[in-house]
């Protein structure tokens, strides 16, 4: 996400800057403008050292951050005490280095995995305001961030705002592996069979999930950076609510020579939400469906992306 989300200030005018533990700009190439490239600056370093968050704010002289330094469910659930340092410290320390500075906005990535599953909810269709009720230590953190979002709205005064993420795919996908996402299967089920005739197995066929492509997330990004003082700290995010089998067919009919093995069961996860309350604040709505989404990813894939 944060690879497509750069090419909106760029476009816009602003100078950006790319702080990243391993800065790798192999991604971003591939998304920015041969000539958008160099407008880029690239700094190295650890959302959990608040002294090099402070220097490499004061150094370039950044008036707001868009922050989606995580890692992802699988990742924290291996490893707990990691993810609760970069999750956790990580977006606290983003959140006092902007307080210190007195920057104008904070923009970050929160995740629909801080609600439960269907079972725990007896609306249809969760609200934006819904109760947290997480089933995995991400989600967990992530809740944890809201409050602390709250937490430095009321106490300090800083502008932020949360976005709240369900399943993003789109080129790239595979370059978040090593963050430990939960959700390998779209890059196993698009990205895949667009490069290789080796087959694919999915897992969760018997659910519906909502497919994010990732050009909707970054201009969600984006949206919420412009926006005034929105009335809410966070809000959920989303694309196209799709049973997983609809997906597979719609792959299979991109590439129809794709070997596909749809396997059962469903995701401890909540997917259909009403997001009538970012659409309001920030004026965001999804524009790709899976079809389009889909169609663009395996495009960008066989053109050499």
């Amino acid at each position: 996400m944060g690879a497509y989300t750069v090419r909106h200030p760029i476009n816009e005018g602003h100078a950006v800057v790319v702080y990243d533990l391993n800065p790798d700009s192999a991604l971003l190439f591939k998304v920015l403008k041969e000539e958008d490239r160099a407008k880029v600056s690239m700094v190295s370093g650890d959302t959990r050292d608040l002294a090099g968050i402070m220097r490499a704010l004061k150094d370039h002289e950044v008036q707001e951050v868009i922050h989606l330094a995580y890692m992802l469910t699988a990742g924290t659930e291996a490893n707990p005490s990691l993810g609760v340092q970069v999750n956790i410290l990580g977006t606290s320390n983003i959140f006092e280095a902007a307080r210190i500075l007195k920057l104008r906005k904070v923009v970050w990535a929160s995740s629909s995995a801080v609600f439960g599953a269907q079972e725990d909810y007896t609306e249809e269709r969760l609200p934006n305001d819904a109760v947290h009720k997480p089933r995995y230590l991400y989600g967990a953190c992530k809740s944890f961030c809201e409050f602390m979002g709250h937490y430095y709205f009321t106490k300090h005064n800083l502008d932020n705002v949360g976005l709240r993420f369900t399943v993003v795919y789109g080129p790239g996908k595979y370059f978040t592996m090593t963050r430990g996402t939960v959700a390998g299967f779209a890059s196993e089920l698009i990205e895949k069979p667009a490069l290789s005739d080796e087959p694919s197995v999915i897992p969760y066929g018997d659910d519906s999930i909502d497919w994010l492509y990732v050009e909707d997330a970054a201009r969600s990004l984006y949206l919420a950076s412009l926006a005034e003082r929105t009335p809410k700290r966070a809000y959920t995010i989303c694309g196209d609510l799709r049973p997983m089998r609809e997906v597979v067919s719609c792959v299979k009919k991109i590439l129809p020579k794709a070997r596909i093995e749809l396997q059962p069961g469903k995701m401890d996860l909540f997917w259909n939400f009403d997001i009538s309350a970012a659409e309001k604040d920030i004026g965001y709505r999804p524009e790709y469906t899976v079809e389009r989404g889909a169609e663009e990813t395996i495009r960008l894939l066989q053109a050499g992306f």
